[in-house]
């Protein structure tokens, strides 16, 4: 099975400011989960034939004409992440290089899915008959999610692999004023914290707090963990994208509906994360440091922090066609938008003994970097049936080619070069399907449920695991309440289910005479949930 790697933390310390950028930016911008309001959200957002919900807006702009009347709705709500965590390994059954316990992490967040209003004229001049003026604030990704996972593990450990990394430097230069600037910051933190030392007769060899050495030859060492470790490894992500858009829809004789959504979309997003590392035995791991003494090796911890905020200006075009009473047609096509990236980050360190004296700590500068996202051009269409009057019965099909996308910097047109064809040739379209029905058994009273599937973007992934495993899948459900006269009232609860994903605490640093991987670091498989419910209160005038 391919194992999708993450991009942790220690991934990102090492390298300079550009190169953290990557297809996964593109996946986290480009991607959309819909919210919208509770009739849209309950539906699978299967709206872009449909209309006149101010949740469909931001699918299809014509969907504001739709409607006859002018209308406000405010829709709060709220999200229960939940991540199952657990060791495996490639064949999925369990190994001493796996975290052997098993957790589970909840994350909960209150949030304001949808908001907006239109406001409607009518015109009735020739065959335009109505114009509508609309606002609307809408959630298209919920970040929320929390992942703790841990267990005993030997082989490797953290501090080994910053070791592996450092080696060839000579430890003064770790401590000169721009080490930061010249060499990966892991390396340079895991020295002036004391994970890692050089060894006594090398002064560019480095063995990690947690490793023992014995000496084959001049200049040549076999570096193995002294003893099993604790490790437990901890993630937690929040912030969310909205889409936020001004509308103008025309009613073009009761049948055909034009639209057009000038957007700014909006992305804010924190992850932090920390990895700790605590002999099962102390015993195994005395440290002798020469002329100041002998001690054990106690605890270390490793913590990065890393923020985002991005914003975009784009446009949205669409229509609706009604050819009868019963069928519904519309398509809506969203322009490519330029993201404006800016970044924030920064990570500590800490070595414990049980002899305090020898206990070190360091904190890095703190990084920013801006750059430009190009997202994809994006396509929807959808088909909708009334069954008389008492039932409807929609599907959209949505698609998005992340090949398209771009990253830039426009200092230096070569900085994500690699990271560009990377993009051209690891990813691909994505095609999203939303299916959702509503009936009413009384005027008054709605029952309403959706589907949605959305593949993988990532090939590898695609290639290499079922088509089920590899897609997001959504369900949901609602109800609604309709007076009949200014009021309404929907509620609705959705389950979005993605893809397992695999994370790697630290890079593999122990390698064969043919360079595989002789020693593994743990893996982490995860699976992920993210539960909503949303409440929309409706006022018609």
């Amino acid at each position: 099975m391919f194992k999708k790697y993450i991009a942790a933390a220690f991934a990102i310390a090492v390298s300079v400011a550009a190169s953290a950028q990557n297809m996964f930016d593109v996946i986290s911008l480009g991607t959309n989960e819909y919210t919208g309001t509770a009739r849209t959200m309950a539906m699978g957002n299967a709206f872009t034939a449909l209309g006149s919900d101010i949740g469909s807006i931001t699918l299809n702009p014509a969907a504001s004409a739709v409607a006859r009347y002018s209308q406000i709705t405010v829709t709060p709500g709220v999200s229960i992440s939940v991540v199952d965590a657990m060791g495996t390994t490639l064949d999925g059954a369990s190994s001493p290089f796996c975290f052997d316990q098993r957790s589970v992490a909840r994350k909960s967040r209150f949030a304001l899915p949808n908001i907006g209003t239109t406001i409607n004229f009518d015109v009735n001049s020739g065959v335009l008959h109505n114009v509508t003026v609309g606002f609307m604030l809408n959630s298209s990704k919920d970040f929320n999610e929390q992942l703790v996972a841990s267990g005993a593990h030997y082989g490797t450990s953290l501090a080994g692999s910053i070791a592996a990394a450092a080696g060839g430097v000579k430890f003064s230069e770790y401590n000169d004023d721009d080490s930061y600037r010249k060499y990966p910051w892991l390396n340079v933190l895991g020295y002036r914290s004391g994970m890692i030392s050089n060894i006594s007769d090398n002064d560019s060899e480095y063995v990690g707090v947690t490793e023992k050495y014995t000496k084959k030859g001049e200049g040549s060492y076999d570096f193995y963990v002294a003893g099993p470790l604790n490790q437990t490894y901890g993630r937690r992500k929040s912030g969310s994208k909205y889409d936020t858009a001004l509308n103008v829809g025309f009613n073009i004789a009761d049948w055909f509906f034009l639209g057009a959504n000038l957007s700014f979309s909006y992305f804010n997003y924190s992850m932090s994360e920390f990895l700790t590392e605590t002999p099962v035995d102390m015993n195994d791991f005395d440290i002798d440091f020469g002329t100041s003494g002998k001690t054990y090796f106690k605890d270390l911890k490793y913590s990065y922090s890393y923020r985002a905020r991005a914003s975009a200006l784009g446009g949205k075009f669409g229509f609706i066609m009604t050819p009868g009473q019963v069928v519904r047609f519309g398509a809506a096509i969203q322009t490519p938008s330029v993201y404006t990236i800016a970044e924030k980050w920064g990570s500590s360190a800490e070595t414990h003994f049980k002899d305090v004296k020898f206990d070190a700590e360091a904190s890095s500068p703190d990084g920013e970097y801006s750059y430009q996202m190009l997202t994809p051009l994006r396509f929807n269409t959808g088909l909708a049936f009334n069954v008389a009057g008492r039932a409807i019965l929609s599907v959209d099909y949505e698609l998005c080619d992340f090949r398209t996308a771009r990253l830039r910097d426009e200092s230096d047109s070569e900085v994500f070069k690699d990271a560009n064809a990377e993009i051209r040739e690891s990813l691909a379209m994505v095609h999203d399907l939303r299916a959702g029905v509503e009936v009413k058994p009384i005027p008054q009273l709605a029952l309403r449920a959706g589907y949605n599937l959305s593949t993988n973007p990532e090939k590898a992934v695609r290639g290499s695991v079922p088509f089920m495993q590899a897609c997001s899948h959504a369900g949901s459900f609602g109800i609604g309440y309709d007076s009949g006269g200014m009021i309404f009232i929907d509620v609705a609860a959705k389950g979005l289910f993605r893809p397992k994903e695999y994370t790697y605490p630290y890079s593999d640093y122990i390698f064969d005479g043919d360079g595989n991987i002789a020693s593994p670091t743990p893996e982490i498989m995860s699976f992920r949930s993210l539960w909503t419910a949303a409440l929309t209160l409706g006022f018609r005038f």
